[in-house]
């Protein structure tokens, strides 16, 4: 017999069977068998044919033409068919009174199926568990699900029973997250969905094509945003992925679309090849349904960045990846007259900068160029040296579109502060004789004599770069430059074989110019930053108004720092500010707080003023002895020595200048036999030939 006769046959058996009590209840498995020769009729176009027997039973479309309109009478006959139903009383139920058990093929019953089995085992009885499974997901009680034997029973594919079923006009499960079986269906759902195999199936017949399309394009906005939230485990994922949380639905990539951009990184969903131009039709319209679904299936720019941002999240470290994308996502750009792509997501193009053996940078801390030692110091990565070879397009992405600046002329402050913590901490290195390590584009011999230079670019940079920043910036920037003793200086060596350590000076210990009255003192003189910074243009204001160091320093200044000298540390190649570089007979021993009692300059007699200050105690004294209010009067107030002052004489071999305070280092080193020194200053006129003959020997 034909298809269309035998679904005629079975139909006819359940009007017969299902509307009278002369026959007994029909097994399951044969209500089943009817079912599946209707449903074969039904997906091959043939509709049941009528039996002309005069049977009052006859199908109300017995005189319908063969390949007429299918849905206009296949929901009348759903409302005479029966099928058994799960759990509950009766065990076979009109269509029309029931719910399919499943949504896309997937079974909605399975996932409850052990918690209903619990619920009978413990005599709740049938009706409860129904109702059980009813609550789960949201059905009306006593609406029913139909049973699902179909789906293990061999009767066919459980997509072909659920387009069925509709047709006959079952109710349709329409999930939602908030229902558990809704949430039991979410990984094996996304899976089919993204499946070639599940999706090869499905474009063998129109009709299933058409049902996937109405489910998913016609899906209502709630429904369809719970569709995209699907977590699958998507196949084509790294070998790392198990480490990463599952991606949903909408985070997928079409494979035979990115497979080339993203390798073995990317989380895809699969669709098989067309063969045929049919075939290739209902591929078009499964894309449709995936791109409903938020899968990216066209290398669009903001395709594109997405992908980008997935090989960063998935553990993507090869270069050649991120250098072939750049280059796709700049040409997208160039395509669209350089507006491909919104703020915000120039935003996330900036945090996805890959640089070889770094990982990813901001554009802010990287350069397209490379500038040289002071880039080298502050770590700061070229990006041509990685992706040069890619051309001019790739240049584009980088200097266009991420904002990546051409070379230093971009960078933060925070940067050239960097570059001077490291200088401190490579001159170390250099003053240990061992080579510079990291791929140094300088030798440390000549790093140590350039000390001075390399920090007055540097300083020059980063003035400049503080005019692009708050005020609030600025001053953070000075505190730190100040606590951290980051103002570096190189003086003049001492000769041959006794260049002087280079300083690392704090805010406190530094000044800019000195007061007219020290103009003439070289050692005073040789510490202004003027001296060493001058000629820089806008370094003053940097070190005056963001730095905050002393303008002009002046004796009463110098005399505090005297108090309390300090030093960059024992072990360190840098010097502090200490006596030795600020020491001068005209400074430092004309002030009371170094000067021996009852001392005086030669030839500066006691004036009557003095002597009334000094008292009954100065009396008695010897000419000398009235030297302390003289004393007082040359340092008081700052106010300097005569210009004929000389210190008096010496009749012992060694230095004539007073002893000065000392540190305890200097004592213990004044305690082993040492040559004499050699007078720092040149003998007063007014010795005699001898005495200057005495000295110099």
């Amino acid at each position: 017999p034909s298809r269309a006769l035998v679904a005629g046959l079975c139909a006819q058996w359940h009007l017969a069977h299902f509307t009278s009590d002369l026959f007994d209840p029909a097994p399951e498995a044969s209500v089943w068998a009817s079912l599946a020769c209707i449903m074969e009729a039904f997906h091959a176009g043939e509709a049941p044919a009528g039996c002309c027997t005069g049977n009052v039973y006859a199908l109300p479309w017995a005189a319908t033409e063969e390949g007429g309109a299918l849905f206009g009478n296949w929901k009348d006959l759903g409302s005479v068919l029966c099928a058994p139903a799960h759990g509950g009383a009766p065990t076979l139920e009109k269509i029309h009174n029931l719910a399919c058990p499943s949504y896309l093929g997937e079974s909605v019953l399975l996932a409850k199926a052990d918690e209903v089995a619990a619920t009978i085992a413990k005599g709740a009885g049938a009706d409860e568990a129904a109702r059980s499974v009813a609550s789960a997901a949201g059905l009306p009680y006593p609406k029913r699900f139909a049973g699902r034997q179909f789906m293990a029973g061999g009767w066919g594919d459980s997509l072909r029973w659920e387009i069925f079923f509709q047709a006959l006009g079952m109710d349709m499960f329409a999930p939602a997250g908030a229902t558990p079986i809704a949430a039991a269906l979410e990984p094996c759902l996304a899976g089919r969905l993204a499946d070639a195999a599940w999706w090869r199936q499905a474009m063998q017949s129109d009709l299933a094509m058409d049902y996937i399309c109405d489910r998913v394009l016609g899906a209502p906005p709630e429904q369809r945003s719970w569709l995209r939230a699907l977590p699958v485990r998507a196949r084509g994922a790294h070998e790392h992925a198990e480490d990463l949380p599952l991606p949903c639905l909408a985070n997928l990539f079409l494979r035979s679309t990115y497979a080339s951009l993203g390798g073995r990184y990317l989380p895809y969903a699969c669709l098989p090849e067309a063969e045929s131009q049919e075939e290739h039709e209902r591929l078009q319209r499964a894309r449709l349904c995936l791109e409903a679904l938020g899968v990216t299936t066209a290398v669009t720019p903001r395709g594109l960045a997405a992908c980008l941002g997935a090989l960063r999240l998935r553990g993507c470290r090869d270069a050649q990846y991120f250098g072939e994308l750049y280059k796709q996502i700049a040409t997208a750009d160039v395509q669209a007259f350089f507006k491909a792509f919104d703020e915000s997501e120039r935003e996330s193009l900036r945090r996805s900068l890959f640089v070889p053996r770094r990982g990813f940078v901001a554009a802010g801390a990287c350069t397209w160029e490379d500038t040289g030692l002071i880039q080298w110091l502050a770590d700061v990565p070229a990006l041509q040296a990685h992706y040069g070879r890619y051309g001019s397009t790739v240049r584009h992405f980088f200097t266009g579109l991420a904002g990546v600046s051409q070379d230093w002329e971009m960078w933060a402050p925070s940067v050239f502060l960097c570059a001077l913590r490291r200088l401190v901490d490579v001159v170390e290195e250099a003053a240990l004789a061992g080579p510079l390590g990291g791929g140094a584009p300088i030798a440390a011999k000549a790093l140590l004599d350039e000390v001075g230079s390399i920090a007055a670019d540097i300083y020059t940079r980063m003035a400049l770069a503080c005019e692009h920043v708050s005020e609030h910036e600025r001053r953070a920037l000075g505190g730190q430059l100040a606590r951290e003793r980051l103002i570096l200086l190189q003086l003049p060596g001492g000769g041959p074989g006794r260049a002087q350590p280079p300083k690392r000076l704090e805010a406190s210990e530094a000044w800019w110019d000195v007061a007219e009255d020290l103009q003439e003192v070289e050692t005073v003189r040789a510490l202004a930053l003027c001296t060493h910074f001058g000629h820089r243009p806008g370094l003053q204001q940097f070190f005056v108004d963001v730095v905050r160091v002393r303008r002009e320093v002046t004796r009463l200044d110098l005399r505090a720092l005297l108090k309390a000298p300090t030093v960059a540390g024992p072990l360190s190649h840098w010097g502090g500010l200490s006596i030795g570089d600020i020491e001068d007979l005209e400074v430092v021993q004309t002030s009371g707080d170094f000067r021996p009692p009852n001392w005086r300059p030669q030839g500066d007699a006691p004036d009557e003023e003095d002597v009334a200050a000094a008292g009954a105690e100065a009396a008695g004294a010897e000419g000398g002895e009235g030297g302390a209010g003289g004393g007082e009067a040359g340092a008081g107030g700052g106010g300097g020595a005569a210009e004929s002052f000389r210190p008096p004489p010496s009749h012992e071999r060694g230095n004539p200048r007073v002893p000065a305070w000392r540190s305890q280092r200097e004592d213990d080193a004044r305690e082993e036999p040492q040559p004499p020194p050699r007078a720092s200053f040149p003998p007063s006129s007014a010795q005699q030939p001898g005495q200057q003959q005495q000295q110099q020997q």
